[in-house]
């Protein structure tokens, strides 16, 4: 069906074909049916229902300026953070960087904790640790304790400043201290310390670039009263004990004093020996008193030299030896090879069974004494 055509100027109904209007003289376009737009009915509820296009776009850019309005807050907020030096944030790094992070398994010494230690039995004179101080500590030295455990450090600054050094660096001051130390552990320890610090500001934040320790500020790291009287009564113990063995010792080298001295006295004389001979080396005569004691052999003897004597004690007697012209003591070496074949002395005689008989009396009573005083043998290693 051919819709019908109508004046775009004035709406008058046109012929069919018609090229201008008999109303108003417009020019008439002809138009294709498929170019040809008709009018549309409009569906009110179908309006109301749909938002306008300007309506719709508009929720979305407010949202998204919304949280873009958010980030750049918390992009500017983060920002200042890293560039603003608080002191917690100072403190956080200052605790964490490395030579102040050693305290905390590295306990600095106070002033008197290196000499307490020793005479409270921790370590001996040359820092060695002795089993008590084994169950607490690794090892000592003069000024710091390295702990089994490691202990809790806190870092509190005081101040912050511009550091002359550079643009860009803080200077900060701090104050540190131990928490949670045993309580043994504090009789030798500092309880803190102080320090100044420097902070350099990079892209990402601030880093610790160099931390000094005010090396004169030591003080003694805090005991309650219960542990100090605990520390007094140990202290008063340990000397108790230390004077009891203190006498136990001297009682000891009292006896074996009085043991050696009763070894070297002799309480009765067993025989008496006259050898006389000749010295083949200088070809003279060589007359001698041999006389056997319980605890020695005593030499008096006569040559164109004059008269000696000679006293033998048993503990430096290895054997005696009878030889085809003398009777020779050989020297107690103790273990040593070259010692023992030292000679103590060389009697000369020319009477081989006089010889004889004074060597198996003398060797007689040097197992007698051997016997008797073993514990000064092992004393003085007189052993072979």
């Amino acid at each position: 069906m051919e819709q019908q055509a109508f004046c775009e100027n004035c709406g008058t109904r046109l012929p069919s074909g018609a090229k201008f209007c008999g109303s108003c003289g417009a020019v008439i376009t002809t138009l294709d049916s498929s170019d040809r737009q008709l009018p549309q009915p409009v569906d009110e509820a179908a309006s109301a229902r749909q938002p306008s296009s300007i309506a719709t776009k508009a929720v979305p850019i407010g949202i998204a300026s919304a949280i873009l309005i958010v980030l750049a807050i918390g992009f500017f907020a983060i920002t200042k953070q890293q560039q603003q030096l608080t002191r917690d944030n100072a403190a956080s790094l200052i605790s964490n960087f490395g030579t102040v992070s050693r305290l905390k398994g590295e306990m600095l010494l106070n002033d008197q904790g290196l000499a307490k230690g020793t005479r409270q039995g921790m370590w001996d004179r040359n820092r060695g640790l002795t089993p008590a101080g084994m169950e607490l500590f690794s090892s000592v030295d003069y000024s710091s304790l390295k702990l089994k455990a490691p202990v809790d450090l806190a870092v509190s600054v005081t101040g912050i400043t511009d550091a002359p050094i550079a643009a860009g660096v803080k200077e900060a001051q701090f104050i540190w201290e131990y928490r949670g130390a045993p309580a043994k552990v504090r009789r030798y320890t500092v309880g803190g310390g102080r320090g100044a610090a420097l902070l350099r500001r990079y892209d990402d934040g601030w880093r610790v670039e160099e931390v000094q320790f005010d090396s004169a500020y030591k003080p003694a790291a805090a005991q309650s009263p219960e542990e100090v009287a605990q520390e007094q009564t140990e202290e008063a113990d340990r000397l108790a004990q230390e004077r009891a063995r203190e006498q136990r010792e001297q009682a000891e080298k009292q006896r074996v004093a009085a043991l050696v001295e009763r070894s070297q006295r002799a309480t009765r004389e067993v025989r008496t020996f006259q050898l006389i001979g000749m010295n083949p080396y200088r070809n003279q005569p060589w007359d001698a008193k041999v006389t056997v004691t319980d605890v020695s052999v005593v030499i008096d003897s006569k040559t164109e030299f004059g008269r000696g004597s000679e006293t033998h004690w048993y503990g430096h007697v290895a054997d005696v030896v009878a030889e085809p012209t003398a009777l020779v003591i050989r020297r107690n070496g103790a273990g040593n090879r070259i010692m023992r074949a030292m000679i103590l002395d060389r009697i000369y005689s020319q009477n081989q069974a006089q010889t004889n008989e004074a060597v198996a009396v003398i060797r007689s009573e040097l197992q007698k004494w051997r016997g008797q005083f073993s514990e000064v043998m092992d004393l003085y290693g007189l052993r072979n």
